[in-house]
């Protein structure tokens, strides 16, 4: 009895397992992404609830875990989510002075890829993404050569020297530096500063201060003490009596003079004594020292001072020497004391004005006055002064109380400034002026009127004077 209440007991747990596994069976937990795909039969014989578990790929699926699920195709996993692969980046670091290789940040297959440099644009890869090669005029170096640097000069800087403007810009290549006399298409060229020069020393171009002379000699003549020191160029040797600020001054020996540009003993001297010498703008005229030797100097070809360089000639009364003569030089156009009228042209516009073209030395005033022949007077001007300089301008000038007889008028043109240091300083031009034609002054108006009257009054007077007369038959 006892044996089979045993029995039944057992058979009744077995039963009530069985019911109990039957209505209970376990899951996987958690939340499903929408984007992912469960690992196959990751969800079957599960022998507890298992927490799902989200990897990136169906590759990483383990057939020994429960309840994995892997993103989608197009997807991948981040931070527990999976996420579409457009949103994918190139990771890392973004290189300097390089882009990026042709669609290499775009369409990335997964998470996790790099950007990278390569050698140039040609070494981008199809298959690998983010791949990125130097901008032109850089080069890949560096450490590990993980870099875009750009070219450069290369070789030590020279002393005393600078680069041309830009020489050092946009370089194809690492280039040598050289110091150079002129600037070529070359890169990386180098030149010397002001006041310095290129010299060989020691076999090496170097730039080394620049070393200036005295030009020329004079014999029978000593320079003047430390005139050729402190030059700023190479300058023209002269011969002078007196040591001024100029470099390069020479002075005749003791028993020497000069004569004609050269030193000479004084027993060579001519008997004309000092008329053949240069005299300057400003200088006492003939000066102080003796024209002629025991003899009386007269002018005889005063012309001196109206052009630059004229001569003035001297006879020597009394003298066998009856040829002496002495010329002044006049101050040269590129002094800033020069003072002089170039160019002055008139010519008529009409009736009462003209047109005048002047042209200076260099900027000033010019006064304009105008003289009637016929009349022997004066001209009234509405211009009396006229701004003149280097280049040739017109101007226009209204004669104001024009006699309507006067023939000839004669401008004068004069530079204000008459200083000793004038040459050319007053011009005269001498114009024919002509008449206007009298019908030109006669109003076309009027003209016409009269030309209409008088054709009328030749109609009226042919039909006064051939009107037909009747004719009478006699009868």
């Amino acid at each position: 009895m006892w044996g089979v209440s045993v029995n039944k007991l057992f058979y009744l747990i077995i039963l009530l397992i069985f019911f109990l596994t039957s209505v209970y069976s376990f899951e996987c937990i958690g939340v499903i992404d929408s984007n992912s795909l469960m690992c196959k039969d990751s969800n079957t014989n599960l022998d507890q609830n298992y927490s799902i578990n989200l990897i990136d790929s169906y590759l990483d699926c383990n057939n020994q875990k429960k309840c994995e699920w892997y993103c989608k195709n197009g997807y991948y996993l981040n931070e527990g989510k999976c996420l579409n692969l457009s949103e994918l980046t190139c990771e890392g670091p973004t290189p300097n002075n390089a882009t990026i290789c042709p669609d290499d940040n775009t369409n990335l297959p997964q998470k996790g890829i790099t950007n990278i440099l390569v050698n140039s644009k040609n070494s981008c890869s199809e298959i690998r993404k983010c791949q990125w090669y130097c901008n032109e005029f850089h080069y890949l170096g560096g450490v590990n050569a993980n870099e875009c640097l750009p070219f450069a000069c290369a070789g030590n800087d020279f002393e005393n020297a600078l680069i041309y403007y830009n020489d050092d810009m946009k370089l194809d290549s690492n280039t040598l530096k050289e110091l150079v006399e002129t600037n070529t298409n070359r890169k990386c060229e180098y030149y010397c500063k002001e006041n310095y020069q290129i010299d060989l020393v020691n076999g090496v171009r170097k730039c080394v201060l620049k070393t200036y002379s005295c030009i020329g000699v004079f014999e029978n003549a000593t320079m003047f003490e430390d005139d050729e020191k402190g030059l700023d160029y190479n300058t023209a040797s002269v011969l002078t009596k007196t040591n001024t600020t100029r470099k390069c001054e020479w002075n005749c020996n003791e028993g020497y003079v000069i004569f004609r540009g050269e030193c000479v003993l004084k027993e060579g001297e001519v008997s004309c004594g000092s008329a053949n010498k240069d005299y300057f703008l400003g200088e006492e005229f003939p000066g102080n020292g003796d024209l002629c030797k025991n003899s009386t100097p007269s002018i005889t070809n005063p012309v001196l001072g109206e052009t630059i360089g004229s001569i003035t000639n001297w006879k020597c009364i009394s003298d066998n020497n009856i040829n002496c003569k002495a010329m002044r030089i006049g101050v040269q156009e590129s002094s800033p004391d020069f003072n002089s009228i170039i160019e002055v042209i008139v010519n008529q516009k009409d009736k009462n004005s003209l047109l005048i073209a002047i042209k200076c030395s260099h900027e000033m005033k010019l006064n304009i006055s105008a003289f009637g022949e016929l009349t022997q007077k004066k001209i009234e001007l509405d211009k009396n002064q006229l701004d003149c300089n280097s280049q040739s301008t017109i101007h226009e000038i209204n004669l104001l109380n024009l006699d309507g007889l006067e023939k000839e008028v004669t401008i004068n043109s004069s530079i204000k400034e008459t200083t000793k240091n004038c040459v050319n300083c007053e011009e005269k031009n001498h114009l024919n002026l002509i008449k206007n034609n009298l019908f030109q002054d006669i109003d076309s108006t009027l003209i016409g009127g009269i030309i209409v009257f008088l054709i009328i009054v030749l109609i009226i007077m042919n039909l006064l004077f051939n009107t037909p007369k009747e004719e009478y038959e006699e009868i």
